[in-house]
């Protein structure tokens, strides 16, 4: 191999190398201990300021989030951008999985807001997991001025789930409850030496 060749092909390998833009998707829930029984929701967030292309621009791209059945129910997802691909519900392993694509979104801000119950018992923790559809070529486009592609670092969440709290107005019912319990009880020692 020629010394040009070499120093042509280790240049190409160097511009290869360069850190891609520190572009993220991130699940953010709305609350992070959640009662049972309870619905919440979950931001699904594009920041894109690192991504190429021009700024303001649009940007486009799929995610899968996953999930733990037995802890979380979907119950819809919203958005206001145009999907290219619909909200497709599947499982992976043990897993439920919930799958869309996503055009014109702008450089930094809410892509859409999923849905979810938290069905599982307290104290479990209820983790979210997010990744690009294609985690082999990527998906995710800017499309200003030109198509380029970029690959977005991804970030997951988690919930608590929580027993859910007795009202005041329960605690009083139990209170007086057991006030009457103890009136009875001293009342009746009262009344047993008498019949003796």
């Amino acid at each position: 191999m020629t010394t040009p060749i070499r120093i042509t092909l280790l240049a190409t390998l160097a511009l290869l190398a360069l850190p891609a833009g520190a572009a993220s998707i991130t699940l953010q829930p709305s609350q992070a201990i959640v009662q049972q029984g309870a619905s919440f929701t979950v931001d699904l967030l594009l920041d894109a300021l690192d991504a190429p292309g021009s700024h303001p621009g649009m940007f486009g791209g799929q995610v899968v989030i996953d999930y733990d059945p037995s802890l979380l129910q979907f119950t819809g997802f919203d958005t206001s951008l145009h999907l290219f691909e619909p909200v497709t519900e599947g499982t992976s392993g043990t897993r439920k999985t919930v799958t869309f694509g996503f055009d014109n979104a702008t450089d930094n801000g809410l892509v859409g807001r999923y849905g979810f119950k938290a069905i599982g018992s307290p104290q479990q923790i209820a983790t979210l997991g997010v990744q690009d559809a294609d985690d082999f070529m990527g998906t995710f486009i800017s499309y200003l001025p030109t198509y380029q592609a970029f690959y977005p670092g991804f970030t997951g969440t988690s919930v608590q789930i929580a027993a859910v709290p007795l009202p005041a107005g329960a605690w009083m019912a139990l209170t007086a409850l057991g006030a009457a319990a103890t009136r009875l009880r001293r009342r009746s020692r009262q009344e047993s030496p008498a019949t003796r």
